[in-house]
C-alpha cells in the first residue's frame, strides 16, 4: 500500500496525518435535554401529521383535476359525435366509441341484446337547461 505524501509545512507541530481518537466525547443527559428531546418528538409528530394531511389533500385535488379533464374530453367528443336525433333537456343519453367515431344514443349499455353495435360506452350524459352537458361514468 502506498503512503500519502503530505508537505511538512501543511501540518502543525504535533499534528498527525491520521485520526488518533476513536471515541467521541460523552454527552451529559440532563432533565433539560430529556425535555428538549420530548418537545422535538412532539414537533416531529405534528409535522408528520400535517404532511400526511397535505398529501391526502393533494391526492384528492389530483383526482378532481383528472375528473375535470375526463369530463372536458367527453364534452369534446359529444360535440364531434354522430347524433341522429334532437337531444331533449334533462334526458339521459349514452356516448359510445364506434371505432374511433363518437356516437350518442338513447340506449344504455344494459339495454342492448347481446353486444353493443357501437362499441364501448364512454359516459352517461345529460343535456342541461343551458345546453351544456353533465357527464357521469357509465
Amino acid at each position: 500500500m502506498s503512503e500519502i505524501t503530505i508537505p511538512n509545512d501543511f501540518l502543525e507541530k504535533k499534528e498527525k496525518a491520521y485520526p488518533v481518537q476513536i471515541a467521541t466525547p460523552s454527552e451529559r443527559i440532563t432533565e433539560f435535554t430529556i425535555q428538549l428531546d420530548a418537545g422535538l418528538a412532539r414537533t416531529n409528530d405534528t409535522a408528520n401529521n400535517e404532511a400526511a394531511r397535505l398529501q391526502t389533500q393533494a391526492h384528492l385535488l389530483l383526482e378532481q383535476a383528472q375528473l375535470v379533464e375526463w369530463q372536458a374530453d367527453i364534452r369534446q367528443k359529444i360535440r364531434s359525435s354522430i347524433i341522429r336525433f334532437k337531444p331533449a333537456v334533462h334526458q339521459d343519453y349514452y356516448l359510445y366509441d364506434n371505432s374511433g367515431v363518437p356516437q350518442l344514443t338513447m340506449i344504455s349499455p344494459d339495454e342492448w341484446r347481446g353486444s353493443c353495435p357501437y362499441g364501448a360506452c364512454l359516459a352517461k350524459v345529460r343535456q342541461l337547461g343551458d345546453l351544456t352537458w353533465e357527464v357521469q361514468k357509465p
